[in-house]
């Protein structure tokens, strides 16, 4: 992979600018060295106060373009928005969208295909990526708009802009012109996508995305605003986030957006995803630390390629001398096996303890589990312990590290239950399931790869657990309303946006998409902080968790064999939005609640379209069950009777 700096004569700019261009030619895995092109190529462009070299020192770029074999161009766009500046003889966009490709092209041996072509960019970047790539048209057949800066849609109202970006009032009338007169110009993405469908054009594929954490997203009403397609197969495809976004799609499956350009893929349309993105969940958790500096979450948190190696240098750093490894037989081989490689190479000594499993066939949080571990941890001398695994292993092992006073490591296996971070453990006391105090995890370091390797029915078990907070919500304000239960209304929505997230993701978690799979880890992971921030588990638990825990409790007496906790929860969740809505019914005065709680027939259809079981009988529990369950399940937590 070269990388380069290139400075020339722009007839643009009307003078020297400089470009950094990443060309990944030297490929020693290729059989025709040096590879000789023509190469894919993704002009990326910088945010406000940024420079050519942002994207080379401050992100994965030449990483990523080494693995895709794209050349990717970054130029400098000083503060412009990427725009046309006539006044002062600085043509920006013709820069972008003509000149710097017809450079680029005749220095370095890049393909000129339309559908070999990408632009992209990061806020003021990514409205320039968007204006430019539909202006130019002919050249980009990909674009995509990360956090885009789409505040022409806010220039009707000249108040709501003079200090957006601390600077001063008339910057905006300086770069867009007159501000009255952006709509409906060639600066408004709203007007060139009109014209280019009323011409009949080829529509470049547009992508755009924006964390939920990033203050860009309070400042995009613009999406929704964009016209609905009605040629070519364009339609409306409903992922609304929170209430002013929105998406435009057809034929595109989310997570495909620049990767599939990179790559080359097809994916068709335009699309808009909203969510926080995996690189920035450290920086996220920094942000819930700074805002709740009691609630003692873990120092680390990382879902990422490479998550496993990074478990064994932290581990390394806290010169931990030797960890005890808690799993099964088959958390051992997804991810265990790995950190017993790399943990000694750390001078970090591992044993391990298998937990066994129950006359059943079940591993099992009960007693036996734990005092397993626990005797195998004072055996060994442990400093600390590693739960590699899902719900069972990480219970087992956060309660054993709190009798103990060690700390743990969590290294989820598969995105299934919400509980990776609890401080509580659910434990099976005598056949009677109850939770007791426990620790929360000192890291959690989650790897994509083993997670996309997780048995299917692991993560519909997930979608399951994260499709319980419709009814656990509904719960939560019912009880503050009615008993004067305390209420936290930013975790609610904390809650709520994690939900939001997997209902959209229900087809993705389904066929065990990338997308779908790290989409529903996040969301778990959220869920899990939402109940640490609010310190009990109101924002996730509720009457579908407590019918959950009945039908559990009657297999583990009668000897049957264990369902999967968020299999159950699921079902449940549609058993208590069926009964909730017959009660409102026949009550009007609560109808106005239900408003917002989805019918037990669409719950079920989620749960189908995600692969999970949506009726009793598909779990095998009989009617028997199911009367008992909802005549007594209130009782498994008499301190919250939603379900009495």
């Amino acid at each position: 992979m070269a990388v380069t700096q290139v400075q020339y004569f722009s007839r643009a700019l009307k003078r020297s600018v400089t470009f950094t261009a990443i060309i990944p030619f030297d490929n020693p895995e290729s059989g025709n060295w040096p590879e000789k092109g023509p190469f894919k190529t993704l002009y990326l462009l910088h945010g406000v106060f940024g420079t050519h070299t942002d994207w080379l020192y401050r992100t994965r770029i030449p990483v990523l373009a080494e693995q895709k074999r794209v050349a990717v161009v970054m130029p400098s766009g000083d503060n412009f928005f990427y725009l046309d500046q006539p006044a002062v003889g600085a043509m920006y966009g013709e820069f972008i969208g003509r000149e710097l490709v017809e450079v680029t092209r005749a220095l370095f041996p890049l393909s000129r295909r339309r559908d070999d072509t990408f632009m992209a960019g990061l806020s003021m970047g990514g409205y320039g990526a968007i204006r430019n790539g539909l202006h130019y048209h002919e050249t980009f057949g990909w674009v995509a708009g990360l956090s885009s800066a789409l505040i022409t849609y806010h220039f009707e109202n000249p108040d709501n802009v003079k200090n957006m970006l601390h600077v001063g009032d008339r910057y905006y009338e300086l770069t867009f012109g007159e501000l009255d007169k952006v709509k409906g110009s060639d600066r408004d993405p709203e007007a060139l996508v009109e014209r280019l469908l009323e011409r009949g054009a080829d529509m470049p594929k547009l992508y755009l995305c924006c964390g939920t954490e990033d203050f860009l997203i309070e400042q995009k009403p613009a999406v929704p605003r964009l016209p609905r397609p009605t040629r070519r197969g364009f339609h409306l495809r409903g992922r609304t986030g929170r209430p002013r976004l929105g998406v435009l799609g057809h034929a595109h499956r989310e997570g495909a957006g620049l990767a599939a350009a990179l790559t080359g893929r097809p994916s068709g349309g335009m699309a808009m995803r909203e969510e926080p993105g995996v690189d920035d969940l450290q920086q996220w958790l920094e942000r819930l630390k700074r805002a709740w500096p009691d609630r003692g979450f873990p120092e680390r948190l990382v879902l990422a390629d490479g998550a496993l190696a990074e478990a064994a240098r932290f581990m390394a750093d806290k010169e931990w001398r030797r960890v005890l490894l808690v799993a099964d037989e088959n958390t051992r081989e997804a991810a265990g096996r790995s950190l017993e490689s790399d943990l000694p190479a750390g001078g970090v000594s591992v044993s391990v303890t298998l937990v066994r499993p129950n006359p059943a066939g079940d591993v099992v949080a009960d007693e036996a589990s734990v005092v397993q571990v626990l005797l195998d941890l004072q055996r060994h001398g442990a400093d600390a312990l590693v739960a590699v695994g899902s719900g069972t292993l990480h219970d087992i092992a956060r309660y054993a590290a709190f009798t103990a006073g060690k700390p743990f490591v969590s290294v989820p296996t598969a995105p299934s239950v919400d509980g990776f971070t609890s401080k509580g453990a659910p434990l099976i006391i005598r056949g009677e399931k109850i939770t007791v105090p426990a620790v929360g995890p000192v890291a959690l370091f989650a790897d994509p790869g083993v997670l996309l390797r997780a048995p299917r029915r692991l993560a519909a078990a997930g979608f399951g657990d994260m499709l319980g907070k419709a009814t656990s919500l509904f719960d939560w304000r019912v009880g503050h309303l009615i008993d004067g239960e305390p209420i936290d209304e930013e975790v609610a929505g904390m809650t709520q946006r994690a939900l939001a997230r997997c209902i959209r993701l229900a087809e993705d978690v389904g066929r065990g998409t990338a997308a779908g799979i790290i989409g529903l880890m996040r969301s778990l992971l959220e869920s899990g902080f939402a109940m640490l921030i609010f310190g009990q588990s109101h924002p996730a638990s509720g009457a579908e968790h407590h019918l959950s825990h009945y039908w559990e409790m009657d297999f583990i007496r009668s000897g049957r064999r264990q369902l999967l906790h968020g299999a159950k929860v699921g079902v449940a969740c549609g058993m208590v939005a069926d009964l909730y809505h017959e009660i409102g019914r026949n009550v009007p005065a609560i109808a106005p609640l239900l408003a917002g709680l989805p019918t037990g027939e669409r719950i079920r259809e989620l749960l189908r379209k995600a692969g999970a079981p949506a009726t009793p009988g598909e779990l095998g529990i009989g009617e028997d069950l199911v009367r008992r369950g909802l005549a007594e399940a209130h009782r498994v937590r008499p301190n919250r009777t939603t379900l009495d």
